[in-house]
């Protein structure tokens, strides 16, 4: 019992001692407010160049440690770097080896026609579609050269073809529109198709002979298939297969695009 009141005594004085010393620092504060803030100055400026030395050290730690992480991605990107060069010198070497295969068959099927190909930069100067219905409007015409049925091209790939001209314009139908077909070929599996747009941003491909050859991630291109625009022009890419289709992602937005390209193209004898 004796020691519980003695806990309770020392408990009471201790808090009692630091409700005094706060009154004589507040006292303090108050009536010689102007020396303390010369004090707190003086302490400051003396501290700052310890502070500023003190500093250096860590400053030079972490611009080491930034120039070992900057010199570690270098040497990353490096090493990535060379592997695409050196996956960029295998194909160009089969580039090379399939050239030179493409004329020896020229020469034995005694085949001297070559694919010439050309380009009318036109601005796109509005959208004259609707909910289903996919077409731009270009500021080409007839006396720049531009005819019905030519491809036009965005930026990476086919956008669709000229459905109408006039002397000045011309009106693009998208390969969203669900009026457009165009024939294509699916690199990978080898395979023809024809493919719809449905008024969505991914057109499906309909009549694919083999759908178990088609994967997702293979690129489509044109297959030249009836003549109006010729093989190989880059449309997309397969996103989806279900069952007896497939869906395409296009390499081009047909959306906010300011110019495209009118592909004119014909076949010359060398």
């Amino acid at each position: 019992m004796i020691q519980k009141h003695e806990g309770t005594f020392l408990n009471k004085l201790s808090i009692s001692v630091w409700i005094v010393i706060s009154l004589i620092t507040i006292l303090i504060d108050t009536l010689h407010r102007d020396s303390l803030i010369k004090i707190r100055s003086f302490v400051l400026d003396l501290s700052s160049p310890v502070v500023k030395v003190a500093e250096v050290p860590v400053l030079w730690f972490n611009f080491l440690n930034d120039s070992i992480t900057e010199f570690r991605d270098i040497v990353d990107n490096n090493e990535k770097l060379k592997t695409e060069i050196l996956e960029l010198q295998h194909y160009k070497n089969s580039y090379y080896v399939l050239k030179q295969e493409n004329s020896t068959f020229r020469s034995l099927l005694k085949y001297n026609r070559s694919l010439e190909k050309s380009f009318i930069t036109s601005r796109i100067i509005g959208n004259t579609g609707g909910i289903y219905h996919r077409t731009l409007l270009l500021d080409k015409g007839i006396k720049d050269g531009v005819k019905k049925n030519d491809g036009v091209m965005g930026i990476g790939g086919l956008l669709g073809k000229i459905v109408d001209v006039s002397e000045n314009n011309s009106r693009v139908l998208l390969l969203t529109d669900m009026n457009s077909a165009l024939p294509v070929f699916i690199i990978g599996s080898d395979e023809r198709s024809i493919m719809q747009g449905d008024g969505g941003e991914n057109p499906t491909l309909k009549f694919i002979e083999n759908i178990e050859t088609v994967k997702v991630g293979q690129k489509v291109i044109t297959s030249g298939d009836g003549g109006m625009l010729p093989n190989g022009i880059p449309v997309g890419r397969v996103i989806a297969v279900d069952g007896y289709r497939a869906k395409v992602k296009l390499f081009t937005k047909t959306k906010n695009n300011l110019f495209a390209r009118i592909v004119k193209f014909r076949y010359v004898k060398n």
